[in-house]
């Protein structure tokens, strides 16, 4: 009788687990809703650099990636060596990377080149999202991007927070959220 009663104990147990995760999922997905389109969201970008009059940077000396954060398919927020931040533009959209938990920074060396280097995200059939643009952002200028197209200001975490990195020996960096 006691075997009974704790399988039917343990299988509420899980019911209810289970009930809590679907519950947990769907209001996470509701309150990080956009509310701008990819294309709005990159136009966005796009007019943030202009506005703030950030300039292009050929290069980053002494790279060394330390954690980063996605702000859609074609742009993220790498930080590097000394807690220094920098928007990165893609040439083109990156697949799966708004999605991502591990990024891999293809360079060569310890710099960082824009039209030269590339980023990748693993099991994405190994496309290579080459580098357009690089720019250094302040902490203000990060936290600012970062809200572009969120829905409430709860819904951006600061940088600090979000994917720090740990760097593998083959370059690939993982988040640990």
């Amino acid at each position: 009788m006691n075997i009974l009663r704790t399988q039917h104990l343990f299988s509420k147990s899980i019911k209810l687990a289970l009930s809590l995760l679907v519950i947990s999922a769907f209001v996470a997905g509701c309150a990080s809703k956009s509310t701008m389109s990819r294309t709005e969201k990159s136009a966005a970008y796009d007019q943030f650099i202009i506005d703030e009059k950030l300039e292009s940077k050929r290069r980053v000396t002494a790279f060394r990636l330390y954690g980063w954060s996605d702000l859609g398919e074609q742009h993220l927020i790498l930080t590097a060596n000394a807690n220094r931040k920098y928007l990165i533009t893609l040439n083109h959209h990156c697949l799966d990377l708004q999605h991502a938990n591990v990024i891999v920074i293809n360079n060569n060396g310890s710099s960082l080149d824009a039209k030269l280097d590339s980023i990748s995200v693993p099991n994405s059939m190994g496309l290579k999202c080459y580098i357009k643009t690089i720019h250094r952002l302040t902490k203000e200028q990060a936290k600012a991007i970062q809200k572009i197209g969120r829905v409430s200001d709860e819904d951006t975490k600061d940088l600090d927070e979000i994917k720090e990195a740990s760097v593998n020996t083959e370059g690939a960096t993982s988040s640990d959220e």
